[in-house]
């Protein structure tokens, strides 16, 4: 780790980079495919956690969050969350920012 984070990381971070399917020469379907990378330690912080959606289907539940990690090159679109050992969902990246004071990356999901 490159800082002295650890010891406030709460979760782990594993990134999914998905290939497109399509279609081959005669017309037959490729799959899409979904690759995991390796987890890493992270801080989640929640910035929305709402329940109050409703649709035709019933309830469902909008989250968002900000999740601090040592710097790494992320070639991926979509994140896998874990918190404090709980499964949190499959997240599609919004945007990363570099925080140069903490040497660290800033993901929204």
């Amino acid at each position: 780790m490159l800082g002295n984070f650890g010891k406030f990381d709460n979760g782990t971070i594993c990134f999914i980079k998905q290939t497109d399917g399509g279609f081959d020469d005669n017309g037959n379907g490729i799959e899409a495919l979904q690759t995991e990378s390796q987890t890493y330690p992270c801080h989640i912080v929640v910035n929305t956690n709402s329940k109050k959606g409703k649709n035709e289907d019933g309830r469902f539940q909008v989250c968002s969050y900000e999740i601090y990690m040592d710097k790494i090159n992320i070639d991926a679109d979509i994140v896998k969350l874990t918190r404090e050992d709980k499964f949190l969902g499959k997240f599609e990246i919004q945007t990363i920012i570099p925080s140069k004071l903490l040497n660290r990356i800033k993901i929204f999901v």
